[in-house]
């Protein structure tokens, strides 16, 4: 990732905050970056020696990561709904089994 002529590590987690995500932390980025231009120690207010860009980073990147889990349960709680509305046509006793193997089939078209 580039942001403002400086280059960060290109791993698996700086790549949780790329597209929309990169757009709404750039203007932060960058004025991470301005302030540690400018020598603006954090340590007597964070406690940290890491630069504010860094610590932005690593902000940004476990805000990614619980927005992944986020959109992961939600999908699952919505193909959970529409299995529901699918198998229940009266008010009986419905087998877990079935229910997950609807839910399974769902989750394959889902990755396709």
């Amino acid at each position: 990732m580039n942001i403002a002529g400086r280059q960060t590590p290109n791993t698996e987690d700086t790549k949780l905050v790329s597209g929309r995500k990169l757009e709404i932390w750039k203007p932060i980025f960058a004025s991470a970056l301005f302030f540690d231009g400018k020598g603006c120690a954090l340590t007597r207010f964070t406690n940290s020696p890491s630069p504010l860009f860094t610590l932005m980073l690593e902000l940004a990147i476990e805000g990614a990561k619980q927005r992944q889990i986020e959109d992961m349960t939600e999908t699952g709680e919505t193909l959970l709904i529409r299995v529901l509305l699918k198998l229940v046509t009266k008010d009986d006793y419905y087998k877990v089994k079935a229910i997950r193997d609807e839910m399974a089939k769902l989750f394959d078209e889902e990755q396709k």
